[in-house]
């Protein structure tokens, strides 16, 4: 399978065409012996101009800092093929794909792709909390069925604050690079199958339910947070957040 472009990952099906392909930007990559000290995060930020920094960037401490959903975006008017120019798109894919773990990147891309179902409309966004002044500054990227954060200063402790990502997949039969099959109007074939076929999250899936099963009734009880789908607005997802603490690590055996 042939490895995705940056250009292929960051725009949906239909938005491509909007824009000429790209090469990486030379300055992107550091040339022998010359390096760049900010992290990649910090040079998006830096690349950002006051219109950009304005409709992008969030105080350190909004709200939406401790949001999580399966579908959402922190800007909604401001998609990254529309907000960013072609070198700061570069940058986001650059931050994502340092998220992740070499041999899994090409995986999580095509899931980022899929599930826009070839529709613009459904383009991921990115933005900022907060400034580099401030000690938790941080990057963050939404979408459908993907939220990434990350120390924004430096690519040091990428798993940053506490504040939720989330990740999942379901991949439609037909669904080729993001070109989902249809029939009548309507994404053929929304079925899951007991083993997720294509699904680069699903061996996670395992992992969790073996750990799940090593639990005693008490740790069990500790960790269930609620027995019913939560509620997605924003104002119950933070307040259940800060009150339910979970089952803490000290809880469990070595």
């Amino acid at each position: 399978m042939n490895k995705l472009t940056r250009r292929d990952w960051i725009q949906s099906a239909g938005a491509a065409a909007a824009l000429t392909a790209i090469a990486p930007p030379a300055h992107l990559f550091a040339a022998p012996g010359k390096s760049n000290s900010d992290s990649p995060s910090m040079q998006l930020y830096k690349s950002l101009s006051g219109e950009q920094k304005e409709k992008l960037c969030l105080p350190a401490n909004h709200p939406k800092r401790q949001y999580i959903s399966n579908w959402w975006y922190i800007h909604p008017g401001h998609r990254v093929p529309s907000s960013f120019n072609p070198e700061q798109q570069e940058l986001v894919r650059a931050i994502f794909d340092s998220l992740h773990s070499p041999e899994h990147q090409d995986a999580v891309a095509r899931q980022v792709i899929g599930d826009q179902f070839g529709d613009p409309r459904n383009a991921p966004s990115a933005g900022f909390f907060g400034t580099p002044d401030d000690a938790d500054f941080e990057f963050i990227f939404t979408g459908h069925h993907v939220t990434r954060r990350c120390n924004a200063r430096s690519l040091k402790g990428q798993g940053f604050n506490g504040a939720p990502i989330f990740y999942g997949h379901f991949p439609y039969p037909g669904d080729v690079d993001g070109q989902v099959r249809r029939e009548g109007g309507r994404m053929a074939g929304f079925v899951e199958t007991k083993d997720h076929p294509g699904n680069p999250y699903w061996y996670q899936g395992r992992v969790f339910n073996r750990f799940v099963q090593s639990l005693n009734g008490r740790q069990r009880e500790l960790g269930l947070i609620a027995g019913e789908p939560r509620s997605e607005k924003p104002e119950a997802v933070i307040r259940i957040a800060s009150e339910k603490q979970g089952l803490r690590t000290s809880e469990l055996s070595k």
